[in-house]
């Protein structure tokens, strides 16, 4: 249900996803190829990659050579991050919809793959790094950046304590639980690198303080598209409306202050594991 409920929510927001995100993910997206020691005239995959921003960033910083394969579930930020290449000259980039967990790929056949602001949202991430490791050429790295522990603390306690009054729908706590628990800590990402076979690993976090108006909460990390669902049609907007009179309730002159936090983590795959 969670593949199908994040295909749902992206493919109802890529045309607007480059006006909304765009600028914050050019940001994201630098500060992970930044810490990537990029070989020359690449054979890349992009996991998760949306409307193409991260592709496009890494083509300009490889002169537009080698090749990168933009692969998402969403359909429709397919159509979009095509339509991208082609407006701003991108010819190195193929984009096409895939799954993660089930790459469409042979095995050893990329220098590099990068996910970028999407691993979270994967439902088995142990399978879909097994895939990562798979398609990787012996020496090749993988380079992740995504949303962890304790990302969105504050905003999802208000959510459970909101649900928590309303014991009727269970469906709704469940739902919280569920995305909560979707943001891995460090330590379990470097479990689940090593897990997968990826040695020569550095993986740390980055944690920013957030003041936000408290009427924009149930958009921060797509939060209440992915709480909704457990809920019943006719009282959405009343328990959405009681989730922003809480988080008012504790803001400060600044606004509603939460703990953004993502994940870096750069493995290789070494030559013994082929």
């Amino acid at each position: 249900m969670v593949k199908e409920l994040t295909t749902k929510i992206y493919e109802n927001r890529s045309n607007t996803f480059d006006e909304s995100f765009g600028h914050a993910m050019k940001n994201l997206s630098n500060l992970l190829l930044r810490e990537i020691k990029i070989p020359e005239n690449p054979v890349t995959l992009d996991i998760g990659s949306g409307t193409g921003i991260t592709s496009f960033l890494l083509s300009k910083q490889i002169h537009n050579k080698g090749t990168i394969i933009g692969i998402d579930i969403a359909p429709s930020m397919v159509e979009v991050a095509k339509r991208n290449a082609s407006q701003q000259g991108f010819t190195n980039i193929d984009f096409q919809v895939g799954d993660a967990e089930r790459l469409d790929f042979t095995d050893s056949m990329f220098d590099l793959v990068i996910c970028n602001m999407t691993f979270h949202h994967f439902p088995d991430k142990k399978k879909a790094l097994k895939e990562m490791h798979r398609v990787l050429k012996p020496g090749g790295q993988v380079a992740l950046h995504f949303n962890g522990g304790p990302c969105f603390k504050e905003i999802v306690e208000i959510g459970l304590s909101v649900a928590d009054r309303h014991p009727e729908y269970p469906r709704f706590k469940d739902g919280i639980v569920e995305y909560r628990d979707s943001f891995l800590s460090l330590e379990d990402t470097v479990d689940f690198m090593e897990f997968s076979g990826f040695t020569d690993q550095m993986t740390y976090n980055r944690q920013v303080l957030v003041f936000v108006d408290p009427v924009n909460i149930p958009f921060i990390g797509y939060s209440w598209d992915y709480w909704e669902p457990g809920l019943p049609l006719g009282v959405r907007d009343v328990i959405r409306s009681e989730l922003i009179d809480v988080c008012a309730s504790v803001s400060m002159d600044r606004g509603f202050k939460f703990r953004y936090s993502t994940i870096i983590s750069i493995g290789k795959k070494t030559y013994e594991a082929m």
